[in-house]
């Protein structure tokens, strides 16, 4: 198995693909906070719908895809969507890394 990245890659995706342990446990009490609300649907939404640039921005979707075959070898990518990295108005994929590997098996993936 060959692993393919970059530092500049890496580096995009702790910026503008991942959350601080930090954030996500601030967000669960919100969360917690919300559920116990008169309204909670009225509070989630002010909540989700609010003003603040704050770090739950950077929530991002990560994909592997597997369905590439270079001779007797395979191609994995992975990369990530942000959608509000935008890139002529759509959310824009960014690249993480490749893997070349000789079988599609968990062997592979571990």
């Amino acid at each position: 198995m060959i692993f393919l990245t970059n530092d500049i890659a890496i580096e995009n995706f702790k910026k503008n693909g991942l959350v601080s342990k930090d954030w996500i446990g601030k967000f669960h009490q919100k969360v917690d906070d919300l559920v116990i609300e008169i309204e909670p649907y009225t509070a989630a939404r002010k909540f989700v719908e609010s003003e603040k640039k704050e770090e739950h921005h950077r929530t991002s979707v990560v994909a592997v895809d597997t369905t590439f075959s270079i001779s007797s070898m395979l191609l994995t990518l992975m990369y990530f969507t942000n959608g509000t990295v935008r890139k002529n108005g759509a959310p824009a994929t960014q690249f993480i890394c490749a893997m070349l590997s000789e079988s599609r098996n968990i062997h592979a993936y571990t």
